[in-house]
Formats: C-alpha cells, sequence, structure tokens
C-alpha cells in the first residue's frame, strides 16, 4: 500500500492511496547426476557465454557508461561473454537496443533504426558512416548530432524484465528431466512500512526501527527494491546504478548530492525523497509519503535428472570405439555402429552414446585422473576437435593416439562388443 502526497488545489485537496496485490510464480529445476546431469550439460554445452540484459537490450548509453561498448571501434564487450562482438551482432542479437539510436537515411530523407541503417548499409557494422565526404565512427557521429540518441528508459523500466542471451559456440542439446527425491519447501512473511518524513525503516514483525542503511545489511531490505534520486540531473536510478555513479556510498553510509557536493546520511536523503523503497511498484514510489508491504513467499525446488532425448540403447567407451576404427584420427569424429553419421565427442555424449563418467583422462602433470567431463571442463579435452592434451609435455594427442600412450583409461561396460558383432553379422547375412 502506498499512500501519495495529498494534491493541493484552490477549492480542493486530494489524498490517493493505491493498494497493490502481485501473486508471482517461479519455477526452479536443478539437474544432478548420470550422464545428463548438471556437470556434463555445464562442461558439454558450456556454461560460459550467457548473459542478462534487459528485455529489449540495453540503451546504447548505458551500454556505454557499463564499459560495454566503445563507440569509437564499434566492439561490444558485454560482462560474462567469453568473446566481443561488433554492432551488427550486437543490435541483432539484442544485446544493445536498435531502437536507442536514430539515423537519417541521406536517400530517402526517413528516419532509421540502428539495425534498419545497417540493413540498408547507412551504417556499416562497426558503427562507421560517411558524411559529405568524410566517414566518421558512431561516436563522431553521435558528437555531431547526425545520429541522435533516444531519451532512456526510465530504471524502473529498465531494470523490471530480463532475458538471457546464450553466446557460447554450439547449442546445447535438448533435456528431459525426471524428479529425483522429494521437493522442498519453504515459507517465509515479510512486512515492513517505511515514512519519507521521517525517513526510518519499521519492521512490523519485531516492530524494530531501523535505517536505511541498517535494514540493508540486516537483509530485511533489498537493494532491488531502492530508487535514488540523482539531485543534479534529476534522473530516478536503481540502488546500483547509483554507487557506480558515486552518488551513493554504502560503505560510509552517505548520499551525495552532486549539485554542491554535500553529503546526507541515508535517513536525511530519504526525508528528502533521495532515496526511497519501492515496496515492489516503483511507478508511485517517488511520490508515496508512507509505503507499507505485507509478503508472503512459499518456495517449492524440485531436483530433476537431466536426461538427453533419442538416448540410444547401447552405451560404448572411447577405447573400443579407437580399436574398432570407428574413430577418425584426421577429423576426430566418431561414428558407433547403430549411428548414421559420424558425430563430435560432444555430440557422442549428448546423444548418449558414451558415458562421461566411465571414461578417465590422465592429468600426468597433476599425478591424477579425472573423469572425461572434469577433463572437458579443464580443457585438457576438447570435445570438437576429438584431441586430448598431455598435459605433462603440452602436446595435443588425437584420440588413437592417446589411447595408445595411455592417456585414456575405462570402466564402462563392454556393451560395444556385442553390438559390432551383431552389426557385423547383420552385414554378413545382407551379402
Amino acid at each position: 500500500a502506498q499512500q501519495l502526497a495529498p494534491k493541493i488545489y484552490p477549492d480542493k485537496q486530494i489524498e490517493e492511496t493505491i493498494s497493490t496485490k502481485k501473486h508471482v510464480k517461479r519455477t526452479e529445476t536443478s539437474a544432478d547426476g548420470g550422464s545428463g546431469g548438471v556437470s556434463a550439460y555445464r562442461a558439454i554445452t558450456g556454461s560460459k557465454g550467457a548473459i542478462e540484459v534487459p528485455s529489449n537490450g540495453y540503451h546504447v548509453r548505458e551500454a556505454e557508461r557499463r564499459g560495454m561498448v566503445d563507440l569509437t571501434s564499434g566492439v561490444v564487450t558485454p560482462f560474462g561473454a567469453d568473446r566481443s562482438l561488433n554492432l551488427e551482432e550486437a543490435f541483432t542479437l539484442g544485446v544493445l537496443n536498435p531502437n536507442s539510436i536514430t539515423i537519417k537515411d541521406p536517400k530517402s530523407g526517413r528516419s532509421l533504426n540502428a539495425r534498419e541503417a545497417i540493413q540498408q548499409k547507412v551504417m556499416d557494422k562497426n558503427g562507421g558512416l560517411d558524411n559529405r565526404g568524410r566517414r566518421l565512427t558512431l561516436q563522431e557521429a553521435v558528437e555531431e548530432r547526425i545520429v541522435h540518441l533516444e531519451a532512456e528508459p526510465p530504471a524502473t523500466l529498465s531494470q523490471a524484465n530480463k532475458k538471457i542471451i546464450q553466446l557460447a559456440s554450439g547449442q546445447g542439446p535438448v533435456m528431459n528431466f525426471r524428479p529425483v527425491g522429494q521437493a522442498v519447501v519453504e515459507e517465509h512473511d515479510q512486512a515492513w512500512s517505511f515514512d519519507a518524513q521521517s525517513g526510518q525503516f519499521v519492521d512490523l514483525q519485531s516492530g524494530q526501527t531501523l535505517s536505511i542503511d541498517r535494514a540493508l545489511e540486516s537483509g530485511k531490505l533489498s537493494a532491488d527494491d531502492l530508487r535514488v534520486r540523482d539531485a543534479s540531473t534529476g534522473r530516478e536510478l536503481s540502488f546500483d546504478e547509483a554507487q557506480r555513479w558515486g552518488i551513493i556510498n554504502l560503505r560510509d553510509g552517505y548520499y551525495l548530492d552532486k549539485t554542491n557536493n554535500q553529503r546526507y546520511n541515508f535517513t536525511e536523503a530519504a526525508r528528502q525523497q533521495r532515496i526511497y523503497p519501492t515496496g515492489g511498484v516503483p511507478e508511485n514510489a517517488a511520490d508515496s509519503v508512507h509505503t507499507t508491504l505485507k509478503s508472503h513467499t512459499r518456495s517449492e525446488i524440485s531436483k530433476k535428472e537431466a536426461i538427453p532425448t533419442g538416448s540410444p540403447a547401447v552405451e560404448y567407451n572411447i577405447s573400443k570405439l579407437v580399436n574398432s576404427r570407428a574413430y577418425d584420427a584426421s577429423s576426430g569424429l566418431f561414428q558407433p555402429p547403430d549411428a548414421q553419421k559420424q558425430m563430435t565427442l560432444k555430440q557422442l555424449i549428448v546423444k548418449g552414446y558414451l558415458n562421461p563418467y566411465n571414461t578417465m583422462i590422465v592429468d600426468r602433470r597433476q599425478r591424477r585422473d579425472l573423469t572425461l567431463i572434469d577433463a572437458i571442463d579443464e580443457n585438457i579435452v576438447d570435445a570438437v576437435a576429438g584431441t586430448v592434451k598431455d598435459t605433462s609435455t603440452g602436446r595435443t594427442h588425437d584420440f588413437a593416439s592417446a589411447v595408445r600412450d595411455g592417456l585414456v583409461k575405462e570402466s564402462a561396460p563392454d556393451s560395444y562388443d556385442a553390438s559390432f558383432g551383431s552389426q557385423q553379422q547383420r552385414l554378413g547375412n545382407m551379402s
């Protein structure tokens, strides 16, 4: 519930209280164990390269503030990604919002967004463009107002909806999940109020009165639930963004008014409506003189085992595939007897032909044996190229050489023999 500041007119006064009720359902699934378990999924499909961005992508200006984009070179380096992008890739993938900039088409006079400008070759993939016989970078074009930067959305909107973009090479397998054990259920209640006139936070369950910084330290209030008003620009910022801009210093507990370099403790800043909790409804928070939140959270976490779809009936091991000439050392590809085509080691595991926990790789430098999955995770095995590194010499082996050299150990069942023999029998009957 948010009680808004009264609106006073010559002939009347209006007071509003807005009550909001939200019901949020979140599903969390954890993979566990087996050849299709979470470690297999992480090592084979790659957990690196996943980044979280606003649903429409970052505004170019916000991305620049975060240090993600260089408008001079046109290079975008998302946090958490293992590679850089050019501007065309960033706009196409949705890392950057193409509608955050507009450029006038010199031929038609029509305003184009970033993607349209690149598609119509008004701007190149790195943001370069021609203007009156000069070649300009995107930074220069912005400074000379040839490229227009649209207004940034409010912090409340840009922070509200997020999406995940997977930038790692290759795509993950299609997975099914089956329950493992009982779901874990946890429930807790939270209730607090905030009075803007006193700048105090009250925990309604314990009756304890706290300053905002103490409420943050105790975990009764989340930084995600706070908004900050920048005195110099009047712009509303998220709490984390205000810390990056130097407006908020959480360690020393003050708000900095950059118009006069005056510091205020959080309580005084809250009295001046420069810091305020949203109660989950940020659109009314700045005008609220009294906010009350009551929430009930029920968490049910189900642990499930990840199973690759279309798993074959027979499980093989690397040594027998190599010794039976079902491995091509020149390409690094495998072809089990019942497979229609050659596959990389990664595909072999994902499709269930090989249990990565039954094959051990020898790490000679550390004098230890690693499961195949851990060896992939530590870059000793390249699951795409089909190679193994001898950690003592640094030399890279194909799997045929690695098996001969004793770098591969097996504990898998010998189901390959029967399968390969039955296939040979079928071939003999056909002839």
